[in-house]
């Protein structure tokens, strides 16, 4: 690579995300193991977060794609080099960002659903093993 189009800034902000995504899914692996819907929820919240900043920063991009390059300078200058950015990938960079973090949005949605059923699974089996005093277990049915 030639020249480098970000500052320090994403990179930061990368590491401290992959982290904090590292660290929750952690969290909520053993959540899952040892039965605790609790500890399932602060990668509800991360994932819920996630997808925030990723509509923002799609939105962000089509509105500065539209509007033109004084803008775009405005609002990523301080993290990217714009020119670097327009020589390497061209005028629609903003427009690839955009399609890639609503890409990224909809398999957060996704892993959103996922999640949010394991942690009404795990309530729901503890509520309803309390309530009948009896153990439950899934079957399979093989007729």
């Amino acid at each position: 690579m030639k020249h480098a189009s970000t500052g320090s800034y994403p990179v930061i902000l990368l590491i401290a995300l992959s982290v904090a995504a590292v660290i929750s899914s952690a969290v909520m692996l053993y959540g899952i193991f040892s039965e605790q819907a609790r500890l399932i929820t602060p990668k509800l919240a991360f994932v819920q977060f996630e997808i925030g900043i990723l509509m923002v920063i799609a939105f962000a991009t089509i509105i500065v794609m539209s509007v033109g390059i004084e803008l775009t300078n405005a609002l990523f200058g301080t993290m990217f080099k714009v020119d670097v950015l327009e020589e390497d990938f061209g005028p629609i960079w903003p427009f690839n960002i955009s399609v890639l973090c609503f890409y990224w949005a909809a398999i957060c949605v996704w892993m959103r659903i996922v999640i949010q059923g394991t942690y009404d699974f795990i309530l729901d089996k503890h509520y309803f093993s309390e309530s009948s005093n009896m153990p439950i277990e899934m079957a399979v049915n093989t007729r």
